[in-house]
């Protein structure tokens, strides 16, 4: 779960919240088919101290096989929440805007791939480098080892 999907989360909130440092981390195996953690949380903070959870789970009663993206942040002046493809802004101003998810996604990876592609044809630095990359891999590493988690593969 952290190494497949939450990477991604971590990534993210990398980009929106400046450089992390997981405090805690718990996952657990609940699907006897699934080798690995199915649910998984991490709590970390910002370089202020500001808190961030990002969770998961691979196997919700209820939800769909790939339930919806939801993030939320609070702010000291506005606060803002993405749900179901539709961003909201809370606050003194508050607006909302729908996103196409499914078009938004397939846009954003031809995007990256065309970006890499482009790199590779003419020498141009990537949009991400080596080192930001290892920063996202840090906070994965740093995850399963606060959970107590082995990450050869053994667990």
């Amino acid at each position: 779960m952290i190494a497949e999907v939450l990477i991604h989360h971590l990534d993210v909130m990398r980009f929106l919240c400046g450089e992390l440092r997981v405090v805690a981390a718990r996952a657990v195996h609940t699907v006897p088919d699934v080798r690995g953690e199915t649910l998984a949380a991490i709590f970390l903070e910002t370089g202020s101290g500001a808190p961030v959870e990002v969770t998961g789970n691979m196997a919700a009663p209820g939800y769909p096989s790939r339930p919806p993206d939801r993030l939320e942040i609070v702010g000291s002046k506005a606060s803002v929440t993405f749900e179901h493809s539709q961003l909201h802004l809370l606050g003194p101003t508050p607006r909302s805007v729908r996103y196409d998810g499914e078009r938004g996604y397939q846009a954003s990876f031809d995007g990256v791939i065309a970006h890499f592609v482009d790199c590779l044809d003419t020498g141009a630095p990537f949009e991400t480098g080596p080192h930001d990359n290892l920063e996202t891999l840090r906070l994965v590493e740093d995850a399963y080892r606060v959970a107590g988690l082995d990450t050869r593969g053994n667990d």
